[in-house]
């Protein structure tokens, strides 16, 4: 995705694409290479917090990661490989069972199926753009 400022003024924006992936069993699923990397979780009123080990799935996650390091994701029917252009962040996403049941458009179940890994332009990865200025997000994903 290529967001160009045509304006005469400095653009600031975040942004993200967002990247669902099934797995057959979001418990059982793990995303390594976020080891150590600071985050703010949307779920704690958007505390600071440093990964411990991979990522896994409990139930409702939301976390910002301040790294646009290539992941693994790791579910039982195979591995991936995300790897962002353009990112200095990551989003971390999965509704777990009450948000999804809220969500009009998704599912009940489908939150136990399915985790976003996100390559983003968040928090103090915002981008600004000067007039004429492009910048490009994007995100190659990979059997691993």
């Amino acid at each position: 995705m290529t967001t160009t400022n045509p304006g005469s003024e400095p653009l600031a924006f975040t942004q993200a694409l967002h990247t669902y992936l099934p797995t057959p069993d979001i418990s059982k699923t793990l995303v390594r290479g976020l080891e150590n990397c600071g985050y703010v979780d949307s779920l704690k009123d958007w505390s600071y917090h440093t990964q411990q080990g991979p990522v896994s799935f409990e139930g409702e996650t939301d976390r910002i990661y301040e790294s646009g390091n290539s992941l693994i994701v790791e579910t039982p029917s195979g591995n991936r490989r995300i790897t962002a252009i353009g990112s200095d962040s990551t989003v971390v996403w999965n509704p777990g069972p009450e948000k999804a049941a809220r969500l009009s458009d998704f599912p009940d179940v489908a939150w136990e199926s399915m985790l976003c890994v996100e390559s983003a332009n968040a928090l103090g990865d915002y981008r600004v753009l000067n007039t004429g200025q492009s910048h490009t997000l994007g995100v190659m994903i990979g059997r691993e």
